[in-house]
């Protein structure tokens, strides 16, 4: 193989590495050496674009005595239209863009998951900030779905069968699992933290429903509608329409649905402002500001608060290491990331470092919510180029403390391509509702709009 490098004593504080270097200091833990150039080719090649190097790129630049040569190729990689395919899918998956949602009877049809999977396409071949891009979703102004792509991301809170505030729990939930990386506000919206969320999280067991209400309520003022209608007369595209007229805010009147029955508290009837809910941001209790619509005032809240950078770095990092500093990535315990002011016996502080998180969600934000930068950075730090192999005996309690590389399982379509590329069997695909909409056909599963219903071997896809 070729030339490696040590993880070296000194790093420049406030870097990555600066702090993983601390912390294995602190617990005893040699870290692994550092991948040969062969690893590496590989490992940032599929890790940035989602595809495997040539046999040329690999030999050249295992040949390349250019002491710069890994970051020129992360540059060089962040420069692709292949870092636009993978990244592309990726918030595609986790922004839900499907054709349809059979659990909850969302039919967002072809024309309404391309025109959505063109707006994430070009946002990230643009390196939009991320923090608009956030904005443009929660507070999407946008009156079709066919036209106006980012309302397709708002309609995920569509289910059926229950009234109009489970719309907007479901909404809300969105907003928080993907944008806060705060699963627990989904189980907030049927019942208090306590006596439930006790021993997951330390925030949620003293939050209360009618809390998760007034987060909700935020959502009170918007009516997701399927007014069109196709040529065969059947619902088409949706609308996020203000709701007319606007009178009160979140009710407390329900008794069937999706969620236990909405009660006002004991003592408050129906006409009293403590019966309509009145939106306020669950971590501040502030309100939207006078002349604000709601879910502007809540988009303006969700991406100014820092755990906004600090869900989206750690969603991230889980894609380049294997896990998240917070790991699921979603389950966030607000009451447990302050190194600062850590909580009670016996919690403990949640993050596997915690002043790491806030240096990259800082690093994050003076970038300008730059995804491209958030992975130059993650890439080019040493802890990324560890190997994953380890020289003695490894004990599983340093699995969480990033002094190897964990190998990741690679993605469905980063194996299809893979394996379509070393072969030379190049594929293309046409895909119903998507090339015949005027979409070029893709040559390789990472280009695909959609992860349901994609073109298989059983007619619906072929080699031209």
């Amino acid at each position: 193989g070729s030339p490696t490098s040590t993880f070296g004593a000194t790093h420049q504080q406030g870097s990555i590495d600066s702090y993983l270097a601390a912390d294995w200091k602190a617990a005893g833990i040699t870290p692994a050496p550092m991948t040969t150039d062969w690893e590496f080719i590989r490992r940032v090649t599929l890790d940035l674009t989602g595809r495997i190097p040539t046999p040329a790129e690999v030999t050249g630049f295992v040949a390349d005595t250019t002491p710069t040569k890994r970051s020129a190729l992360i540059d060089a990689l962040l420069a692709k239209p292949e870092w636009v395919d993978k990244w592309t899918m990726y918030f595609g998956d986790l922004y839900q863009n499907t054709v349809s949602r059979p659990s909850t009877s969302l039919n967002r049809t072809a024309t309404g998951r391309n025109v959505f999977y063109q707006y994430i396409h070009d946002s990230i071949a643009a390196d939009k900030p991320y923090n608009q891009m956030a904005t443009e979703l929660i507070a999407s102004a946008g009156v079709n779905s066919y036209t106006d792509a980012t309302t397709n991301w708002l309609i995920n809170g569509y289910i059926t069968g229950g009234p109009a505030q489970d719309l907007m729990d479901q909404a809300t939930a969105a907003v928080f699992d993907t944008f806060m990386g705060i699963a627990h506000v989904n189980c907030l919206l049927c019942h208090n933290g306590r006596g439930h969320l006790d021993t997951l999280s330390l925030w949620a067991s003293n939050t209360t429903r009618y809390d998760a209400w007034e987060l909700s309520a935020f959502l009170s003022h918007t009516a997701i509608a399927q007014p069109g209608r196709d040529a065969n007369n059947n619902p088409s595209y949706w609308t996020l329409q203000p709701k007319s007229p606007i009178t009160v805010n979140y009710t407390l009147n329900t008794t069937s649905g999706n969620r236990p029955a909405r009660v006002a508290p004991s003592g408050c009837k129906s006409g009293q402002p403590c019966y309509y809910v009145a939106p306020q941001y669950i971590f501040t209790g502030e309100p939207p500001s006078s002349g604000v619509d709601y879910r502007t005032a809540l988009a303006q809240y969700v991406t100014n608060d820092f755990q906004f950078a600090r869900a989206a770095v750690n969603y991230i990092w889980a894609q380049f290491f294997g896990m998240g500093i917070v790991d699921p990535p979603d389950t966030f315990d607000p009451a447990r990331l302050d190194p600062n002011n850590p909580p009670p016996a016996p919690w403990t502080l949640q993050p596997t470092d915690a002043s790491l998180l806030n240096a990259l969600a800082t690093h994050f934000i003076q970038s300008g919510y730059s995804m491209k930068s958030l992975m130059r950075e993650i890439a080019n730090s040493q802890a990324y180029q560890l190997s994953s192999r380890y020289n003695g005996a490894w004990n599983q309690a340093w699995d969480t403390s990033f002094a190897r590389k964990n190998v990741r399982r690679l993605w469905s379509e980063e194996v299809h391509d893979a394996i379509a590329q070393s072969s030379g069997n190049m594929p293309v695909y046409s895909m119903t509702g998507f090339t015949d909409s005027g979409f070029a056909k893709p040559g390789y599963a990472m280009q695909l709009p959609d992860v349901v219903n994609a073109p298989t071997s059983d007619g619906n896809a072929r080699s031209e």
